[in-house]
């Protein structure tokens, strides 16, 4: 797990972007299902990126 660090950001971004995207759409109770995808995309992104 040397390339933790770079996982846990992209993860951070990533719920910060998703959840950023729905508040410009409209918001509401749905932001939490934007970070939450967010945050899935950017941990397999990390992954990805990691290798």
């Amino acid at each position: 797990m040397e390339n933790f660090d770079r996982i846990a950001i992209m993860t951070a971004g990533g719920a910060f972007l998703g959840a950023a995207l729905v508040q410009f759409f409209g918001g509401g109770p749905t932001q939490l299902l934007g970070a939450f995808l967010g945050a899935i995309f950017g941990l397999l992104s990390g992954l990805y990126v990691s290798r």
